[in-house]
């Protein structure tokens, strides 16, 4: 139980890395924390599993070892949100879409208040192209979690790119509310100041970017 703490300091700044879309990093911190021997006792064992295992199995995924990912993301439990997920996105990853809309329907069906499933389900519409079934998921996602700016910026990617710039606009400014630091909206927000003819408010944007969390 000495060793607990190692891995519990470990967590926050993997899941950090894989907010930022630096899966490399986080797979790492998690291989070694998955390694350290009081995680296979309980009750740390089970907290692993509904915590540590799907974020570990969704950078597996997401580094070239999709199929290791998906097997260790149905070892996670089904009623752990952390597990619902994994197993949605990395079958997202494998372009198993039917399974994964399962997965994700399963993740807001037990988490009915919470906004990251809906979230989460939006992103994958959007990666198909779905962009109207994605809005409504991020406009539910922001009922469900006002102060929570993701939602927020992706709704603002999709009117980014249906020529609606300056809505998205209000978008990115809503979102930096309430993510202050986050560099990927910073650029996208960049973006769509260009798109309007705003180089220098779009430059500033991209420089402020450059000092924040952003991946490689």
């Amino acid at each position: 139980a000495v060793l607990y703490p190692a891995w519990e300091a470990t967590l926050p700044w993997t899941a950090t890395a894989a907010d930022r879309g630096d899966w490399a990093a986080a797979r790492a911190g998690l291989e070694k924390a998955s390694a350290l021997p009081v995680l296979g006792a309980p009750p740390y064992d089970r907290i692993w599993r509904a915590t540590g295992a799907p974020l570990l199995a969704e950078a597996l995924a997401r580094t070239g070892e999709l199929a290791r990912g998906r097997a260790l993301a149905a070892t996670t439990p089904t009623d752990s949100l952390p597990g619902l997920l994994a197993r949605a996105r990395i079958a997202e990853l494998a372009g198993d879409r039917r399974e994964a809309d399962r997965w994700f329907a399963e993740a807001s069906r037990q988490s009915p208040s919470l906004p990251q499933p809906d979230a989460a389900w939006g992103e994958a519409k959007l990666g198909r192209g779905d962009l109207e079934g994605a809005i409504a998921l991020f406009h539910t996602a922001q009922k469900k979690g006002p102060r929570w700016a993701d939602p927020l910026k992706f709704e603002g990617d999709i009117l980014v790119r249906q020529d609606n710039a300056r809505a998205a606009l209000k978008r990115y400014a809503a979102a930096a509310e309430r993510a202050p630091r986050w560099g990927a909206l910073h650029l996208a927000w960049g973006d769509a100041l260009e798109r309007l003819g705003r180089r220098d408010d779009a430059r500033a944007k991209w420089r402020a970017a450059a000092g924040m969390d952003l991946s490689a």
